[in-house]
């Protein structure tokens, strides 16, 4: 056989039920017939083939593989909730931890808290969790827009909930 051959090798299975394929020819027209044994598993179990993939239950409702891309369903992240939803400015501490609530949140994901991007620490599915300075709060009060973006493909963001700064010594709403 020829080991300098390019092109695409056309195989065909003869007798779906025997324990033989044989290779009929390339698209270089070159004769490349052989055969390969297949046997069957002695328990009707899943078939083996040659890159030693199982095949599907033959009662399994599988009857060819698919052609073309498969498409996989995309899962947004959705925020439903931020602990603490509010501080006020001057807050003496450092940092705080921003709790993110929600479903569908991912394992590696970025919490984006009015711009700035901060890496988040995964709790769960419905639950991300960061150390958020203090001096991102800024001296005035406002509303701040909340995220999550996932850190790889598809990397669609979540909407958006907003986090209140307060004046200094004033709770949510003032």
């Amino acid at each position: 056989m020829n080991r300098g051959l390019t092109g695409t090798l056309v195989v065909w299975l003869v007798g779906c039920g025997g324990n033989q394929a044989s290779q009929q020819q390339s698209d270089a027209g070159q004769d490349v017939s052989g055969s390969l044994d297949v046997n069957p598993q002695p328990d009707g179990g899943p078939q083996t083939d040659v890159a030693g993939q199982q095949d599907a239950q033959p009662d399994a409702g599988v009857d060819a593989p698919v052609d073309g891309p498969v498409d996989v369903p995309v899962v947004t992240p959705t925020i439903t909730g931020l602990s603490p939803s509010w501080l006020s400015v001057g807050q003496p501490d450092l940092n705080f931890t921003l709790l993110v609530n929600g479903r569908d949140l991912p394992e590696q994901a970025w919490i984006i808290f009015d711009g700035y991007n901060f890496t988040a620490q995964f709790v769960s599915t419905t639950q991300l969790q960061v150390s958020t300075p203090t001096i991102a709060l800024g001296t005035r009060p406002r509303l701040v827009p909340v995220m999550v973006e996932p850190k790889g493909p598809p990397d669609l963001p979540s909407n958006t909930l907003f986090f209140e700064v307060t004046a200094a010594d004033a709770g949510p709403g003032n």
